[in-house]
């Protein structure tokens, strides 16, 4: 995530935060009335925006590879392009906020417009994934995590190494406890829709 606002200083609505995102070209995501740059994005020496090749592969071969046990679990697999939508207490205030993960698993998938839901963002992802990038590492290790963890629909979260093959996988135990592993090897379960996903089938001609 970038280190500086997209916006100007001053905090933005999330009403004026959607109209911005809807006539943007490019990926914000929103944190409290901050609005940063989508963390996916690197920057050539140009300062053109775009996500990696290794970053692309990455997370289409991830959306490919969920989605026939999502279809058979009677979910839903996103990428990139459906915004996630966080209603959180946190450290004693109220978090709002606005994020888009590079790959979500929905399983409770009714609109409810009482709680915000509607056809451009979801609330209830069962799996999110972020795959690193030299912009996003340090706020996909930390804050989204703990903001993932604070979720109660989620139950696991994935952090995907771009450079090496390395899934670090948090996931809410029997007991609700958030547990952690970090597999470099063999596959990654994905239990709420009932998935062994190989680091094999993710990794192909990515990263060895």
């Amino acid at each position: 995530m970038s280190a500086l606002p997209a916006s100007e200083p001053e905090l933005m609505t999330e009403a004026d935060y959607l109209a911005f995102e809807d006539a943007s070209e490019t990926k914000h995501e929103f944190v409290d009335g901050h609005v940063y740059d989508w963390p996916g994005y690197e920057y050539d020496a140009q300062g053109l925006a775009g996500a990696s090749r290794a970053h692309n592969r990455l997370q289409t071969r991830l959306v490919r590879l969920l989605g026939p046990a999502a279809d058979a679990a009677n979910c839903e697999v996103f990428g990139s392009d459906m915004r996630l939508r966080v209603r959180l207490s946190r450290r004693g205030h109220q978090t709002h906020r606005y994020y888009y993960p590079d790959a979500m698993v929905l399983c409770d998938q009714e609109l409810r417009e009482s709680e915000g839901v509607v056809e451009l963002h979801v609330t209830r992802a069962c799996v999110s994934v972020e795959i690193l990038s030299r912009r996003s590492a340090r706020i996909d290790q930390t804050e989204k995590l703990e903001i993932y963890q604070g979720m109660p629909s989620v139950q696991a979260y994935l952090i995907v190494q771009q450079r090496r093959r390395r899934i670090e996988r948090h996931w809410r135990d029997t007991d609700n406890a958030w547990q952690m592993e970090a597999i470099t090897s063999g596959s990654v379960p994905i239990s709420c829709i009932g998935l062994d996903l190989a680091l094999d089938a993710i990794y192909a001609g990515v990263a060895k």
